[in-house]
């Protein structure tokens, strides 16, 4: 479920790169670039940074280290942090 909510934040930061004609080849390449185009320009306020990175943290952890096994908690923490990226880049591209 961790890495659902992640992929769905990947995907939108992504989709906002393409608008802008970036298109990085690499996770890390997304979360650097969205940081650097529309956070620290002000287009979206830095918890978003938070959120991406947060998330991608959470992923790799669950995907890749076998020993750690991430909780109810952190799994709700993951799809409640994604719908709120979701909610903030949809009322921005509505003009909310």
């Amino acid at each position: 479920m961790v890495n659902r909510a992640y992929y769905s934040i990947f995907y939108t930061a992504l989709a906002l790169l393409i608008t802008v004609e970036v298109e990085p080849s690499k996770h890390s390449g997304v979360l650097s670039k969205f940081d650097e185009l529309f956070v620290k320009r002000g287009e979206f306020p830095k918890e978003m940074s938070r959120i991406i990175h947060r998330a991608f943290d959470m992923r790799q952890a669950g995907d890749y280290q076998k020993s750690i096994t991430l909780t109810r908690e952190q799994a709700a923490e993951a799809l409640d942090s994604a719908r709120q990226f979701l909610k903030t880049v949809e009322d921005k591209i509505s003009g909310k």
